[in-house]
């Protein structure tokens, strides 16, 4: 089982009360160890006192990290005063489970290693029940050089391995999965950063030693550092083992999105192994290519799907289109995808939600059989909006700051489909771009001047978060019809449920919404 520790800092004597009772809520929460952080501590004159009361009064068994600030952490003095505090601490009655040492110092010093050696576990030592020795390596600049010969050299050692580095990309995850099955010894391999997510929530797919959450978002130790009821409840962290599928949602920026929420509370309630993550891929189409081939490639990751969300849907589209697979209608006429399904044989399936879900959301409120629309955009969702409103019977308008795209968006579609610099008399205005998302370029803008838009017309918001954007927020403010993002949300995410798992989602999944 991968274990999960919960970081604690402890920087004054003052704040041991505080640090264990912070403890009791990490064991309540689901957490099999604390992490103590040291670091500050150890310059104290009662450091020594505090710490040894730490392990012996911990509800949870103790990894103890002193941290250098050359690997993240606080720690600046001497190397012998931060060896002998551990030293003071470690021979104690009651000993830490895990002591964590820096490789970098650990391999530079006989010496250091002889005295470390005094407080850990190892046949030749004398003290029962002393710690198990973590070796530990920390990049903030990215992946070692070396990473492949260092952890080799860090397994003689140590009963534990922990690596950490600065992910440059999702595709640095599958070297951290790997790790664990490579050395031989119980072994940390962990991302770090937006694209480390995935190596810290699937470590028990790949038999990770253990794992870190915070208590809370303030108190993360590391970049990327997921909470514990994040973990715990969000994740399934519990739930995860080999056999478990993966989903997520690919795109740029990625850290708004509530399909996680939606999809694992819709995965729970099926009873279905599977779990559902952020993925941030920049936006490049190289970059989302080479990462998607790379996870497709890996044998033991079993992705099995994606919600892909801006800017990468026209590129999934050619993605599954170039290697042979099968795109459903509304992908054809739209040139992009929001949804890839991977079958059993590997066969991968593109899928346009979208254009369902904005297709319903507009014919349950007007007929636009002979009317003319507007899109604003011309990215994979204003395509998605162009094939739905060609399929609703109205001719559209497009109207796009870059004009060039504008074009091209128009010139791929075989039906009225014109480029316009002002909407004139449109029965519906779908906002496709990313101004006024809350997370997005522009979080108070309007891609169009509001009083340009008629007042008789509906307006489809196709952002969700916020829930009124300042457009949306104008636009019903001067007495229009406007419809959020997060219906259309709900559609096209239900609609990506059917298609996975062959079930409607839950009302539990539905709530995640409802209570946004």
């Amino acid at each position: 089982m991968t274990l999960v520790a919960v970081p604690i800092e402890v920087e004054d004597p003052r704040d041991v009360a505080t640090a264990l009772e912070q403890a009791q809520r990490a064991k309540s929460g689901g957490a099999d160890l604390v992490e103590f952080r040291i670091d500050v501590l150890v310059e104290h004159a009662e450091g020594v006192t505090a710490a040894r009361r730490l392990v012996h009064e911990s509800p949870l068994p103790v990894l103890l990290t002193c941290r250098s600030d050359a690997e993240g952490g606080s720690w600046r003095g001497e190397e012998t005063d931060r060896v002998s505090f551990l030293e003071a601490v470690g021979t104690a009655e009651v000993a830490p489970q895990f002591l964590d040492f820096e490789e970098a110092i650990w391999s530079r010093s006989a010496n250091i290693r002889q005295k470390v050696r005094l407080v850990v576990n190892h046949p030749q030592q004398v003290r029962p029940d002393r710690a198990r020795l973590v070796l530990s390596k920390h990049d903030f600049e990215g992946r070692p050089q070396d990473l492949t010969s260092r952890t080799a050299s860090m397994a003689v050692d140590a009963d534990v391995v922990k690596v950490a580095w600065t992910a440059r990309s999702l595709r640095d995850c599958l070297e951290a999965f790997e790790l664990p099955g490579l050395l031989g010894v119980p072994t940390v391999a962990l991302c770090m950063g937006p694209f480390g997510l995935p190596s810290r929530v699937l470590a028990p797919k790949f038999g990770g030693f253990l794992t870190f959450a915070a208590l809370d978002v303030d108190s993360a130790t590391a970049p990327g550092q997921p909470t514990l009821s994040q973990l715990m409840d969000l994740y399934r962290f519990r739930s995860i083992d080999t056999n478990t599928e993966v989903y997520g949602v690919a795109g740029w920026p990625v850290e708004h999105s509530k399909s996680p929420a939606f999809h694992n509370h819709a995965f729970a309630e099926q009873q279905r192994n599977a779990v559902y993550l952020p993925l941030p891929i920049a936006p490049d189409p190289t970059a989302f290519v080479a990462t998607l081939e790379a996870w497709l490639a890996h044998p033991g990751l079993d992705l099995r799907g994606l919600s892909v969300t801006l800017p990468h849907k026209e590129t999934l589209a050619s993605f599954v289109t170039e290697r042979g697979g099968v795109c459903d209608d509304a992908t054809l006429l739209s040139g992009a995808a929001n949804t890839l399904r991977v079958d059993a044989s590997g066969q991968l399936h593109a899928f346009n939600t979208d254009v369902t879900a904005i297709e319903e959301a507009l014919s349950e409120r007007v007929n636009l059989q002979g009317q003319s629309a507007l899109v604003l955009g011309a990215g994979g969702v204003a395509r998605a909006a162009t094939a739905a409103l060609l399929r609703l019977g109205a001719e559209v308008r497009v109207m796009n700051r870059t004009a060039a795209r504008a074009e091209a968006l128009a010139a791929s579609f075989e039906g009225p489909v014109e480029v316009v610099t002002e909407p004139g008399s449109v029965a519906a205005v779908v906002q496709c771009t990313s101004v006024g998302m809350s997370t997005g370029p522009d979080p108070k803008g309007c891609p169009i001047d509001p009083a340009m838009l008629p007042r008789n017309a509906v307006l489809l918001e196709t952002v969700y978060e916020p829930a009124f954007t300042p457009l949306r927020e104008a636009f019903s403010q001067a007495g229009g019809l406007s419809v959020g993002g997060l219906e259309m949300f709900q559609r096209q995410a239900a609609a990506q449920c059917r298609l996975w798992t062959g079930q409607e989602p839950g009302a539990g999944a539905l709530a995640v919404l409802d209570d946004s």
